[in-house]
């Protein structure tokens, strides 16, 4: 066998083994596959023990009849075509071995080759595929044992020696051969063996392509990315959030069951399958107030109801005794709710809807069971604290307003939150009557009160002033002239406020920045600065440093004042400017009893919770079947659902004692006061417009000198 003298000296210099080096010389002329096969599949290969064979000639094909050298493999070629495939020697396939290459026990550097005439007389005789110049097409110099298989192959089948289809039926049977026979064995090694490294693509981000192949960890590496895992981990915990996501999503979770009651604490009226939380806090919500048990208590049993409403009448007042004697935390009101709405279970979100739906058919069953008692009223306690509700029973959830169109009842008051309005009950309920008829009022208010509060698409997100109790006498008909009056004061007061709020940044700021803080940095640079030795400069930062503290003692003075003042307005322009002590302005105040809230989530259920006031004035937050004791300032500051539409959606007042008289005031009486009156509020108006005209032409004096005094 040939070895390629060039390539053993260059894979001698690389340190190689001579023996390995011999065997990759003998395969390869050039170096760059006989690194490859060093670093390869020789790393397996061993020299043969026998003796090396006598190297081939050019006609040794034709004097070993049989036999044909191909690639350094043997097949055994004696057998005819047609009687099938070959016979399999040993393990009964065909295998392909290499041949050995010769041995060289005493020399560390192989021989040269001998003289072949073929080399001396063909210049093209060279077994690398890639030289450009091809044989000539006449001379057949090609060596089997330098050249290519595939490139023999081709050569011969463009000649003609080779038919291509004997050549695809000889392919067929090695492949047929090969696939029945036994695979070979695979290289054994020993337990707990290292392997050598192994090149292999890098792991490591090439961005500029400057990286070069760096040995890799042999086997498969399974490594996720982190881009991976963050993914993983969203899909995670979306899967086990996917209740908050989707209305079907419903938590397999176990019935609670009903246990002993917290002393104080309410009977939760819990919707067991979780598609009525809504209506379920509505329920609690009334009958938790004074006033509509008083109204249960006074429909008789025998009153003439048709039987459905007599039913559901039934089932309202055995809830209102299980919340006053039963022992357990919570009870379960899906069936009285079906039975309110006739089966029906209607969508959940936006709650505010279906919850003003079911109080309407509340509403409807409360006054048509008062309107249709014949029976004297069963206590007497109740009509002299809340009169008896069977004389007049609109007067238990219907207020009569005086407004375009006049005297229209209403059993609820809808806010809608919006980017000009305002963000308390007391606003709100102006921004509704006085901007539409100066004159309109209320000439009556109901015992129990219902807001609905909604989300406009530009309002603000600001918290809704949930306040405890309310006095809503300065929305009265018969108060309507003092509210005139205080409306008109609020009037000035917001000029002044805006007047006030601009001589403040006149005074304090100048193109951004903050005047005063300008001059205290610039006094304490004075202070700070190295001390010279000139007196005359000495003595002149002293006198700067003097005028400027004298300046800004001025200015900060001024400052005072003029906030003081604007403190003072900004209380007589705030609903405060309504309180007062006397009783007469006081009969109309409201305790509120129970607060609706949503998260704001697109599913119900636990999303949906409420605050409920008790008898003895202690606040409790009520979600799913649990009730848990709270503070008013919680509820107050509670900003659940600010930013997505939530927060609180029905707010439910009662009347806090007795109800008034109703006023002796005709509902066909004009409410504007008449000519002297309204002569008298005129002058009150100019003579305080004098006076406040005076009052800011002497600020913009003072405020002008002062600007003086900055320049």
């Amino acid at each position: 066998m040939t070895v390629n003298q060039e390539v053993y000296r260059q894979l001698i210099e690389m340190g190689l083994p001579s023996t390995l080096a011999t065997g990759a010389a003998s395969r390869f002329s050039t170096a760059e596959p006989a690194i490859e096969w060093c670093f390869g599949d020789g790393q397996n290969w061993k020299p043969e023990d026998d003796a090396p064979e006598p190297l081939p000639t050019y006609n040794a094909a034709a004097q070993t009849p049989g036999v044909s050298v191909t690639h350094h493999e043997v097949m055994d070629l004696s057998s005819a075509p047609s009687s099938g495939p070959p016979s399999p020697s040993h393990n009964t396939s065909t295998r392909w071995q290499p041949s050995p290459p010769p041995r060289h026990p005493s020399v560390s550097a192989p021989p040269p080759p001998p003289p072949h005439t073929s080399h001396l007389s063909a210049p093209f005789a060279s077994n690398n595929p890639f030289r450009q110049n091809p044989p000539p097409p006449t001379t057949n110099l090609i060596n089997d044992e330098e050249e290519d298989e595939e490139l023999r192959k081709a050569l011969a089948m463009s000649r003609g020696e080779i038919d291509s289809k004997d050549e695809d039926r000889r392919n067929e049977r090695e492949r047929s051969v090969r696939a029945s026979g036994v695979p070979p064995p695979s290289p054994e090694s020993e337990e707990n063996q290292v392997r050598d490294i192994v090149f292999g693509p890098s792991e490591k981000e090439d961005k500029d392509g400057t990286m070069a192949l760096v040995p890799a960890a042999p086997g498969p590496v399974n490594q996720v990315s982190k881009e991976e895992e963050d993914m993983n981990r969203a899909i995670a915990d979306s899967l086990m959030t996917a209740s908050f996501h989707s209305a079907s999503a419903l938590q397999a979770t176990e019935k609670p069951v009903p246990g002993k009651r917290e002393q104080g604490a309410p009977l939760v009226l819990h919707s067991g399958s979780g598609n009525s939380t809504y209506a379920a806090n509505i329920l609690q919500g009334l009958l938790a107030i004074p006033q509509f048990r008083a109204a249960l208590a006074e429909i008789p049993s025998g009153a003439a109801l048709l039987p459905r409403s007599a039913s559901h009448v039934s089932r309202l007042k055995e809830l209102a005794r299980q919340i006053s004697e039963s022992e357990y935390d919570f009870v379960d009101v899906d069936d009285v709710l079906g039975e309110l709405r006739d089966g029906q279970e209607p969508g959940q979100l936006p709650p505010s809807e279906p919850s003003l739906n079911l109080q309407q058919i509340l509403v409807d069953l409360v006054e048509s069971g008062l309107s249709a008692s014949t029976e004297p009223s069963p206590s007497q306690a109740n009509e002299e604290i809340h009169g008896s509700y069977r004389d007049d029973p609109r007067s238990l959830f219907f207020s009569r307003i005086n407004i375009d169109p006049p005297t229209q009842d209403a059993w609820f008051v809808h806010l809608v939150r919006s980017a000009e309005g305002q963000s308390d009950l007391y606003g709100s309920l102006a921004g509704i009557l006085w901007p539409r008829d100066p004159n309109a009022s209320i000439e009556e208010f109901s015992d129990i009160l219902t807001v609905r509060l909604m989300w406009d698409y530009n309002s603000l997100r600001e918290p809704w002033k949930i306040e405890e109790k309310v006095v809503l006498d300065r929305f009265l008909r018969t108060n309507a002239q003092r509210s005139a009056n205080i409306r008109a004061q609020q009037s000035l007061a917001a000029g002044n406020i805006r007047r006030l709020k601009e001589k403040i940044d006149k005074l304090t700021m100048h193109r951004g920045d903050n005047t005063l803080d300008s001059l205290t940095t610039l006094i304490k640079h004075y202070e700070t600065a190295p001390v010279t030795d000139d007196p005359v400069e000495k003595e002149s930062r002293e006198e700067m440093k003097t005028k400027l503290a004298s300046i800004l003692d001025s200015l900060q003075a001024r400052q005072r004042s003029l906030t003081a003042e604007l403190e003072k307005e900004e209380m007589a322009r705030s609903s405060t400017a309504f309180d007062t002590d006397d009783p007469e302005l006081n009969k109309h105040a409201y305790l509120l009893r129970a607060v609706m809230f949503h998260d704001g989530a697109l599913v119900a259920g636990q999303h949906l919770y409420m605050y409920l006031r008790q008898d003895d004035g202690t606040w409790w937050r009520i979600q799913d079947h649990q009730a848990s004791k709270v503070d008013f300032a919680t509820i107050a500051s509670d900003r659940t659902g600010l930013f997505m539409d939530g927060g609180p959606y029905t707010l439910l007042y009662s009347r806090e004692g007795a109800r008034p008289d109703k006023p002796l005031v005709s509902i066909d009486e004009p409410t504007a006061p008449n000519e002297i009156e309204r002569e008298q509020a005129a002058a009150e108006g100019s003579t305080m417009s004098s006076t406040l005209a005076s009052e800011i032409e002497e600020t913009s004096v003072d405020a002008s000198d002062g600007d003086v005094a900055m320049s």
